[in-house]
C-alpha cells in the first residue's frame, strides 16, 4: 500500500479509535458510503484482511483508492439510494454479507442508508456512522437526531473527542 495516503475530514482521535476496532475484526468485506477523496477508505483498506473486498460509493469517487496488492477495489459511482446502486453492491458481495459498513454519504439520508445497507451487514459486524455530534445543519444534516434514534436498545459506543466541538464523532453498532 502507498505511504502517501489522500485526505480524509475526521477527527484522528476518533478515527483512531475506529480504526483500532477495526483492527481487531481484520474485516473480509467493508462498505464505504460517501468515499469524498477515499481517505477514509484507504485506512480502512490498511485494518481490512489482505485478500478483502473494499467497496464504496459516492456520486463522484475517486478514480482508484490506495490498498492492499491483494486487496480487490470496487468504487460505484452513484447515488447509493438508488436501486441501481445497491444492486450492484448486492451482486458484487455474490451472496456474501459485509463485516463493515461506514454511513457517511448524504448527511439527511443517514437513516435511509442504513435501511438499505444496514441488512447486508452480517450479525456481529459492524455499523458506523460519521458526524453524530450536533453541529451545523450544512455540516451534520440529521445525522446526530438519527444516531440517537438508531442507538436505542443496540450494542454501539460513540467515539467522540469532544461533544462541544460541533460535528464529527463517530457512532458505531454492533449488528444483531
Amino acid at each position: 500500500m502507498s505511504t502517501q495516503l489522500p485526505v480524509m475530514v475526521q477527527k484522528p482521535s476518533e478515527f483512531q479509535r475506529l480504526l483500532d476496532i477495526l483492527r481487531d475484526l481484520r474485516p473480509q468485506s467493508l462498505l464505504e458510503i460517501g468515499v469524498f477523496q477515499g481517505g477514509s477508505l484507504a485506512r480502512f483498506a490498511t485494518a481490512a484482511a489482505p485478500r478483502a473486498l473494499i467497496l464504496g460509493i459516492d456520486l463522484a469517487p475517486p478514480p482508484t483508492v490506495p490498498h492492499g496488492p491483494l486487496q480487490r477495489l470496487q468504487l460505484i459511482a452513484g447515488n447509493a439510494r438508488d436501486a441501481f446502486v445497491r444492486a450492484q453492491v448486492v451482486d458484487i458481495l455474490d451472496g456474501h454479507q459485509l463485516d463493515f459498513l461506514f454511513i457517511d454519504g448524504d448527511h439527511r439520508a443517514a437513516l435511509q442508508d442504513f435501511a438499505e445497507y444496514g441488512p447486508l451487514v452480517h450479525p456481529g459486524g459492524i455499523i458506523a456512522f460519521h458526524d453524530i455530534v450536533p453541529g451545523p445543519p450544512s455540516d451534520v444534516g440529521t445525522v446526530p437526531q438519527d444516531w440517537q434514534a438508531l442507538k436505542r436498545g443496540r450494542p454501539h459506543l460513540e467515539l467522540v473527542e469532544n461533544w462541544g466541538q460541533g460535528g464529527y464523532g463517530i457512532g458505531v453498532i454492533w449488528q444483531t
